[in-house]
């Protein structure tokens, strides 16, 4: 009985060992993750676009997940990307229009990965997504293509980042699993598809090949330089399909590499973007402006070889959610692809902050910026009988709660749906407040504006409004964002002086004079009143400006007022 029972346990034993070992990999992971810029999810085959522009990524998801509901937390590169390596919002780590700087205490994922004993490597083509912003943090190499076409005269952006990466998988230590990033920025304007995709998908007129071929198309809207109409918008359609199309075959090249050098079927391979596009609806281009449905909603696929099975995945997810999947890989555990519901977020959040480069370059042009100057927020959630929620949030317009039906048009919420906005409504000020950035004494580090060519290819994407002799002007913008920072560490005479130069540079911008006027309270400023006054004169002439704002001048104004026996 004693050799009986000793003999069970034995096999007892070897049945736990072979269930850990399907549980776990037999060796470290490798991990690729490859980020489409600009590719918005309705423009892909793979979920349903008639045009076949994403084979590659078709085929990718009939070996592994595609997620139907995959939403970017931005609308633009640098948030998207901080969040993405960061797991979190742009409101908590701060990484964005009005501090365009990731700051080291946060722990990105390719510093978990080398942690965990990976080789790391990413190479990008989209300066937004790079060290010009403290991006590269535990990168063992991070190379930035813009750099390297010198050495690979005749090749574009996406296709040196594939030489160097053939070249890295033929001299990493084979012994040693690996984390790589590659950021393909096809899709991103200037759109000019390389043969064949130029007019693989429709011939575009000479004017939307002319509004294609600038890279400043945002900026020359915003100026009422330039408009697109339909003729325009079906042609510039045409083009950015032909350009996703060429982005997939950049994806292509690379799954051959990885298959070349046999190292896919160890790898776990996540596909993704950072935001969408606009390409016209309502006047609208590029990315930057909105928080529109075409900006957030994005594709995901996930291959994992012989870890999971195909499927198509229903359930909401946030582009947050992969730092937190790369964790568990990190630790050689599976991911939870699809949570049980009390697992999930009430809603999923995006947010965008003040566009500040563009506010400066519309001021520039003479033309009124008070709607640029502003800060959005969107909180998601699926309908039960169909379609979505979607709370928008404006820092001068307020709240507004719409009901998207299954084929994306927008209709008025219901009777009865208070009990939704107060959901989603705490959704965004948790999202908020969750982790509020605040800026520490020498954490700010600024961009190296020296870096003359890095931002010149910021500035040919449409990112960087004003570049010269390598180093980007001191606007209302740059002292706008010096008051917050003096806000966030309580210098509120600093705080106050730089509010004072913003107003100054940007006169009647109802934003930026309540802001003066609140740091110059808090100083306890002899001025305090006049900057109220300025704020509610703003307002009066019809610079918009939130309720609450208006509310906390007057009331503030009258009772400075009675206490100086004015």
């Amino acid at each position: 009985m004693v050799g009986m029972a000793l003999g069970m346990a034995v096999l007892l034993l070897i049945g736990l060992v072979v269930v850990m070992w399907i549980e776990r990999p037999k060796r470290a992971t490798s991990v690729v993750l490859v980020v489409l810029d600009t590719v918005r999810a309705d423009h892909c085959s793979a979920y349903g676009y008639e045009r076949p522009t994403t084979p590659h990524l078709t085929g990718l998801a009939a070996e592994g997940l595609l997620f139907e509901q995959a939403r970017a937390v931005s609308p633009w590169t640098l948030p998207s990307h901080a969040s993405l390596f960061t797991g979190l919002l742009p409101s908590q780590h701060g990484c964005h229009w009005e501090h365009r700087w990731l700051l080291d205490r946060f722990d990105t994922l390719a510093e978990r990965l080398a942690a965990a004993k990976r080789e790391t490597f990413g190479v990008t083509t989209n300066a937004n997504a790079s060290a010009l912003w403290n991006l590269a943090q535990g990168f063992t190499t991070f190379l930035e293509t813009w750099t390297l076409r010198d050495r690979h005269r005749g090749l574009a952006d996406s296709g040196i980042a594939n030489a160097e990466i053939d070249a890295w998988l033929a001299r990493r230590d084979e012994r040693q699993p690996f984390f790589l990033f590659v950021n393909y920025a096809d899709a991103h304007l200037p759109y000019a598809p390389p043969p064949p995709y130029d007019r693989q998908f429709g011939e575009a007129g000479p004017g939307a090949r002319r509004l294609a071929a600038n890279g400043n198309l945002l900026q020359d809207v915003l100026a009422g330089k330039e408009q697109v109409d339909d003729a325009d918008r079906a042609g510039l359609a045409a083009l950015y399909d032909g350009e996703v199309r060429a982005a997939d075959a950049r994806l292509g090249e690379l799954l051959a590499l990885l298959d070349r050098h046999d190292v896919a079927d160890d790898t776990l391979l996540i596909v993704t973007s950072d935001h969408g596009e606009m390409l016209g609806e309502g006047g609208e281009v590029d990315h930057q402006l909105s928080l529109n449905e075409a900006l957030l909603r994005v594709p995901l696929v996930v291959r994992y070889p012989g870890r999971v099975r195909p499927a198509r995945i229903p359930e909401p997810v946030a582009l947050t959610a992969i730092k937190p999947w790369i964790d568990e890989i990190a630790d050689q555990r599976l991911p939870d692809w699809s949570p049980s519901p009390d697992r999930t977020p009430p809603a999923l959040v995006a947010q965008r902050y003040v566009p500040v480069d563009l506010v400066d370059h519309v001021i520039a042009h003479g033309r009124d910026a008070t709607l640029l100057a502003r800060r959005l927020s969107v909180a998601w959630r699926p309908a039960e009988a169909g379609g979505a929620w979607r709370l928008e949030r404006d820092s001068v317009a307020g709240e507004r709660l719409l009901h998207l039906a299954a084929d994306g048009s927008t209709t008025a919420p219901p009777t009865g749906a208070d009990a939704m906005r107060a959901m989603l409504s705490l959704a965004l000020d948790e999202a908020e407040a969750a982790a509020p950035f605040v800026e520490a004494a020498g954490d700010f580090a600024p961009a190296d504006t020296s870096d003359a060519r890095a931002l010149a290819q910021a500035r040919a994407t449409g990112y960087v409004a004003a570049v010269a002799d390598g180093a980007v002007g001191l606007h209302a913008s740059e002292h706008w964002l010096a008051a917050r920072r003096a806000t966030a560490r309580r210098d509120f005479a600093r705080a106050d002086a730089e509010f004072a130069a913003a107003a100054m540079l940007a006169p009647g911008i109802a934003t930026i004079l309540l802001e003066r006027a609140q740091a110059a309270d808090a100083a306890a400023h002899p001025d305090a009143i006049g900057a109220i006054e300025r704020f509610l004169q703003a307002v009066g002439s019809g610079s918009p400006a939130p309720a609450t704002g208006v509310e906390w001048a007057v009331r503030r104004r009258d009772e400075l007022r009675a206490e100086r026996g004015h």
